[in-house]
């Protein structure tokens, strides 16, 4: 999960421990062309997560640039 609730509590929000790892891991396959969709208020709570979430973005932009687009299958 990319929001860290309400309460603060630093177990809610997989982002700021996980989050850059996991993104690594997968766009360390040259074939995986990842999608994110980070909850609206990352980082609204925990500047580490906004931090974290800006981070992760950077890198799939930077990794998805020079990937191929899948196609629907109906363009085949």
């Amino acid at each position: 999960p990319t929001w860290e609730g309400w309460d603060g509590q630093p177990g809610n929000t997989s982002v700021i421990e996980a989050g850059e790892n996991i993104v690594r891991r997968l766009l360390a396959d040259p074939k995986v062309r990842l999608l994110y969709k980070p909850h609206p208020m990352t980082g609204s709570v925990d500047p580490r997560a906004g931090a974290a979430n800006d981070r992760i973005q950077e890198l799939i932009r930077a990794a998805n640039g020079g990937r191929p687009v899948a196609k629907d299958a109906k363009d085949k």
